[in-house]
């Protein structure tokens, strides 16, 4: 899952539009249990 996760926030650096904002606490609390 934590490749998976990184795989998709690499991903999303192929959009690009007016006032992106990423949030980086999806899917966080998967790879700390």
């Amino acid at each position: 899952l934590k490749e998976a996760r990184a795989n998709a926030y690499k991903a999303t650096e192929w959009i690009t539009f007016a006032n992106k904002y990423m949030r980086h606490d999806i899917g966080k609390a998967i790879d700390e249990a």
